[in-house]
């Protein structure tokens, strides 16, 4: 009777074990791929956000700054916001942003800035 507990007891052991290393296995798969992913939205908004200057000078060269003064759109699920503040006849404060949804976790990525630009 005591050997049939005590074999038992082992294989619930067991079981408990390989349970355990596949969950900390699935944890830190999980967590690499996370990540690795933030890392690639990042230097996608990177390359996004040094765009915005040039869409702000374009429009301010073909538009007035009235027009100009807030832009939204979506580009491949990247969302763009750009505010135009005015501060002199030639100076304007720039802010953007630039944020996305991960789509491993859920998390919204996003990059704002500011920048000062000065029209010619």
């Amino acid at each position: 009777m005591k050997t049939c507990s005590r074999g038992f007891f082992s294989f619930f052991f067991l079981i408990l074990l390989v349970g355990v290393g596949i969950a900390i296995g699935l944890l830190y798969e999980f967590q690499a791929r996370t990540s690795k992913s933030n890392w690639h939205y990042y230097q996608q908004l990177n390359l996004y956000d040094e765009g915005v200057r040039k869409i702000a000078m374009l429009c301010l060269r073909k538009y007035s700054p009235n027009e100009c003064r807030e832009m939204s759109f979506s580009l491949n699920g990247y969302e763009i916001l750009i505010t135009l503040i005015q501060q002199d006849s030639q100076s304007f404060l720039l802010d953007s942003v630039v944020q996305t949804r991960n789509l491993l976790n859920g998390q919204i990525v996003r990059k704002v800035s500011r920048r000062i630009l000065i029209q010619p």
